[in-house]
């Protein structure tokens, strides 16, 4: 069943950013994940959570997502994510 990075991002430096997300483009289909949302901006109508930005990312299942988190690839490229961006990430499966 799929899985979802949700990510929350407060980007710093959008040129040291758009490198990374370069990066996690051309590493996203080795583990069967799609963008379904990009960098967007985020209207709140409820509640006290503030986001600049949000991302969703699709995985075929949650072992894939953590798969690509835990991978030597994305650990080469998450300190320029860090140096760039303000993250929260979360990961969450879709209920049978």
């Amino acid at each position: 069943m799929p899985a979802y990075f949700v990510i929350e991002l407060d980007i710093q430096d959008p040129a040291g950013f758009d490198e990374y997300a370069r990066a996690v483009f051309r590493l996203l289909p080795k583990y069967g994940a799609r963008y379904l949302v990009r960098r967007q901006p985020v209207e709140v109508l409820e509640g006290e959570w503030r986001p600049k930005h949000i991302t969703l990312v699709e995985f075929p299942s949650k072992a894939r997502a953590k798969e690509f988190y835990a991978s030597r690839e994305f650990r080469d490229i998450m300190e320029i994510r860090r140096q760039s961006a303000r993250t929260n990430l979360v990961l969450v499966e879709q209920p049978e």
